[in-house]
């Protein structure tokens, strides 16, 4: 099951109790009383964060069609989160200490080389 499927799930059952709290008080032909003002304003706010996290992600989930589209069209492959090679891993470890040591010596790749000297920074 999809988070934004999770999400609207536990919308439906927000709102329903919210609905329940002002729906016992019209039974009653009263206004709410402290306790159920909280707990309305309670579920009010979480309807809200609720849905801005649906929209969040739906709006994550039409980002990642429009890539995979505008790749498609340009005749590329949609990049995948594949498994690194040990030579592919180790030229990125190599990369990233780089960058976070600010070593400005170039990384020197070797792909014919075993795997423990394909990268050294």
């Amino acid at each position: 099951m999809s988070l934004i499927t999770t999400l609207r799930e536990q919308r439906q059952k927000t709102w329903v109790q919210a609905r329940e709290i002002l729906d016992g008080a019209a039974r009653e032909k009263r206004d709410m009383n402290a306790v159920e003002e909280t707990s309305w304003q309670t579920a009010m706010t979480d309807l809200d964060q609720i849905d801005q996290r649906i929209a969040q992600l739906e709006g994550q989930e039409q980002r990642s069609r429009d890539t995979e589209q505008a790749f498609a069209a340009l005749g590329i492959d949609v990049p995948t989160n594949r498994s690194l090679s040990s030579v592919e891993a180790d030229v990125d470890l190599a990369f990233r200490n780089a960058i976070l040591n600010k070593d400005r010596r170039p990384i020197v790749v070797n792909p014919s080389a075993p795997a423990s000297s394909a990268a050294t920074s």
